[in-house]
């Protein structure tokens, strides 16, 4: 065959030309020399002679969304893991945690798909989101459950005895959701739109937690109650009938010392470091901190200010300014067109292009480097001097930065704070005063978790370390609304106990045997998945909150199973005078939910007669009433 002249090899093999290996010699009949392969380079957008400026910010931005999204998922794996592990310790069921974690994980479904009417969430809501709505709805799920146990042995039918379970539940479910999500909307008051990005998205979690967990959760347990009856096993809970009697025989002393803790856990709260930095809480080899960390220690620029002020000053007030500028203490430069261009240069010896920068629309820009970081004391009393000197030439100067900009976090965050704090103690007060009918009740159970968040967020000063700014925010609307269920859980059985005719000891003891177990399952389900993303994630603000949160939960638990028994057994003759039939059933009518559930159990087709209620001993005393 004959050879065509008009065919050239470039000399590479076909392994070559996949990437593998390197080049190989060049061929007998090749006319030219081989080109070396182009290096690959897999991060495209460090290439500045083929990407502008806008391509390269989308490029950074596309891979920042993929690997917040594959962070995300992780997230929430490792959360459902050990929450999984949490409810196989203290469940007595195997399959059962399988069950909750489906309803749940509906619930976070829609969540999550629901957000689409918002356009956009924050990345720390996005990240975050998922875990903590396990953990704070997954206790309606535990509560729902073991009450539906507690009514099995009075039915024949299962299906009588979870509708009955649905109903005396109801008050608890619906007081702690409420409270929950009273919780989420006071951050939505905040100025700093995170606190109403969270606030919505996780007030919506919860509505949808509570709606599965009535619609969804009592088919799933009556569907598979055989796999869940067969695969039981011995309780690995241990039995606090001998701490509850210590507790009731040293009431006096416990409720003392609960008064005088409030002492060094405010004052530890109130003096805990606080840092406001968002560049902290970032890994610290980021490109962009390892920039910053150099300008800051090879060219001594801390903080950069960006001042702007009007252009028709003349030039010996320019020269003023700048000179007093200087003189500024831990000002190391100043930056400006009137500096630069100098006395022996004509104006109209600069381009127009390079003006612009600096000078347009009847204004100028000026920059003032410091060796003061920002969000400290020394750089706001940096640029409280420099306003003086600005006004003195020009009224409408403002100063703009990172430093400027952190001092208007700094002042906007501790407004946010007392606000969204005090909005929530105050929905939270009227949420269980409606549902107990009472004054004191709401002022001891939020007394009780206010106790708890102080000595949350005071750890953080006995410890030494720093939390971000927008972690006690959240923290104490959040473990407020969400723990606050705990108190509620067991005052509300208390309370049922009272009105079955049982004293005031017996009833106590009930109410406290009867909620440990719901409250330490649902207790260590919130620790678990919140401790584990605390670990693993590599941005500070995320873990800070997330270990806050597991920290909180377990205080909030411990208080309620070690203090609150005490507290409500001292002040429930207080109670008694203040609330509105507390030892008594409410002679009112159903409320429509009630009814309507209740009506529901009825209708229900019995496989047998019911079986008669013992007269004496039964606790199936629960008021139907929300």
């Amino acid at each position: 065959m004959r050879k065509r002249d008009d065919f050239e090899d470039d000399g590479r093999t076909i392994a070559d030309m996949s990437g593998i290996g390197p080049t190989p010699t060049l061929l007998p009949h090749s006319r030219k020399s081989a080109a070396a392969p182009k290096p690959v380079n897999d991060r495209p957008w460090e290439q500045p002679d083929e990407w502008t400026a806008k391509e390269k910010f989308w490029a950074v931005m596309g891979a920042l969304k993929a690997t917040l999204l594959i962070a995300g998922a992780y997230l929430v794996g490792l959360a459902v893991l050990l929450a999984l592990v949490a409810m196989m310790v203290t469940l007595e069921s195997t399959v059962l945690p399988f069950i909750f974690l489906a309803s749940i994980g509906l619930a976070v479904i829609y969540n999550m798909g629901t957000n689409i009417f918002l356009g956009e969430i924050s990345y720390i809501t996005k990240a975050i989101a998922a875990v903590l709505q396990l953990g704070v709805t997954m206790d309606y799920s535990i509560f729902l459950y073991h009450r539906y146990e507690e009514e099995r042995p009075n039915y024949d039918d299962e299906r009588d005895a979870m509708a009955q379970a649905v109903v005396a539940a109801f008050r608890s479910l619906s007081s702690s959701s409420l409270t929950t999500v009273a919780g989420f909307l006071a951050l939505c008051v905040m100025r700093l739109t995170l606190g109403r990005d969270i606030g919505i998205v996780m007030a919506k979690g919860v509505v949808l937690g509570v709606a599965t967990v009535i619609l969804v959760l009592p088919s799933l347990v009556l569907i598979f109650d055989k796999q869940i009856t067969k695969h039981k096993h011995k309780s690995l809970m241990p039995s606090f009938d001998k701490v509850n009697s210590f507790i009731l025989r040293h009431n006096k002393a416990i409720m003392v010392i609960f008064v005088l803790l409030f002492i060094p856990a405010y004052y530890a709260q109130s003096h805990a470091g606080i840092y406001y930095k968002l560049d902290e809480s970032l890994p610290r080899d980021l490109p962009s901190i390892v920039s910053n960390e150099k300008l800051k220690n090879d060219f001594d620029m801390a903080t950069s200010h960006f001042i702007v002020l009007r252009d028709d000053l003349n030039p010996a007030e320019m020269s003023d300014i700048e000179n007093r500028m200087e003189e500024v203490k831990g000002v190391t430069s100043v930056v400006s067109y009137h500096k630069m261009l100098g006395t022996g240069i004509p104006d109209f010896f600069i381009p127009n292009e390079v003006k612009d920068m600096l000078k347009q629309g009847g204004y100028q820009l000026m920059m003032v480097n410091s060796s003061y970081s920002p969000a400290t004391d020394a750089v706001s009393a940096q640029l409280d001097e420099m306003t003086a000197i600005l006004k003195q030439y020009d009224e409408n100067a403002m100063i703009t930065g990172e430093g400027a900009m952190y001092r208007d976090l700094i002042d906007t965050t501790a407004v946010d704070f007392v606000v969204a704090n005090y909005l929530s103690i105050a929905c939270i007060f009227i949420i269980v005063a409606w549902a107990f009918k009472s004054i004191t009740v709401p002022a001891v159970l939020v007394a009780t978790i206010e106790l708890a968040i102080f000595l949350n967020q005071g750890f953080s000063y006995f410890s030494g370390a720093s939390t971000p700014f927008i972690a006690p925010t959240i923290i104490s609307c959040v473990q407020l609304g969400a723990t606050v269920d705990y108190a509620i859980l067991m005052t509300s059985r208390f309370q049922e106990e009272l009105q079955s005719g049982k004293n005031r000891k017996e009833a106590i003891r009930i109410a406290a045997d009867s909620a440990d177990a719901s409250i330490i399952t649902s207790a260590l389900v919130m620790f678990c998945a919140t401790l584990g993303v605390s670990f693993v994630s590599s941005i500070d603000l995320i873990g800070a909150i997330c270990i806050m949160l597991a920290r909180g939960a377990l205080i909030s638990a411990c208080i309620c199973l070690f203090v609150m028994p005490a507290v409500l057994y001292v002040c429930e003759p207080m109670f008694n005078k203040t609330t509105l039939h507390w030892r008594t059933e409410q002679p009112k009518k159903e409320s429509k939910a009630a009814k309507a559930l209740k009506a529901a159990s009825e209708k229900l087709p019995a496989r047998k007669e019911k079986a008669a209620l013992p007269e004496k001993g039964t606790e199936q005393t629960e008021t139907t009433e929300p």
